[in-house]
């Protein structure tokens, strides 16, 4: 019986050196980036130019040219196996056409720039393949440089939910995420681990 059981404490901690060795991220830094299709600011202007443009029948306000693609940069710590916390920014802009009865005023370019905090939550962390859940929240600056009526920049909250992401690779890979908010419906990008 002794053997039995000096058997199982010798395998538990030979495992668990080993589980330590092998995906464990605490204390490690990451770097990441990364570009997104069809951002939460790109559906929200889409929106917002199309019922501008019902709404004065296309004489002040006609929809412009929209990126489709957001990058942005990550920086995450992994506090433990299963959990790490960071944050992004990310960066969109489209254009507005803008007219004064029927004399075109011209292209207003709207820029927005997203800040946010985000936790990473590991579902499987094999060191070398992670699947995860995110979660993120923050603000997006709106800015139009160019517009003669002088319209203040527009801050308003920004999300991101993505339920399902994969990354691979130890110290370097890459990653994909699908979700929705200030990164798109789907992104992925490469990452760096330090």
């Amino acid at each position: 019986m002794k053997k039995v059981i000096l058997f199982v404490v010798i395998s538990l901690a030979i495992s668990s050196v080993a589980a330590q060795n092998n995906g464990e991220q605490a204390g490690k830094h990451e770097l990441s980036a990364g570009v997104g299709v069809f951002s939460f600011n790109q559906a929200l202007s889409a929106l917002g130019d199309l019922l501008g443009t019902a709404a004065t029948a296309g004489y002040v306000t006609t929809a412009g040219d929209y990126n489709w693609f957001t990058p942005f940069i990550s920086y995450q710590y992994a506090f433990s196996k299963r959990f790490s916390l960071g944050g992004t920014f990310a960066f969109d802009y489209n254009t507005l056409k803008v007219s004064n009865h029927d004399t075109p005023v011209g292209n207003y370019k709207r820029y927005y720039s997203t800040f946010s905090l985000e936790g990473v939550l590991n579902y499987m962390n094999n060191g070398n393949s992670r699947l995860y859940g995110l979660l993120g929240g923050g603000v997006t600056v709106t800015s139009i440089p160019d517009n003669k009526e002088k319209i203040n920049n527009l801050v308003y909250p920004n999300f991101q939910i993505s339920p399902i992401g994969y990354k691979f690779g130890d110290k370097i890979g890459g990653f994909v995420e699908l979700g929705y908010g200030y990164k798109g419906f789907i992104n992925a990008g490469v990452f760096t681990r330090f």
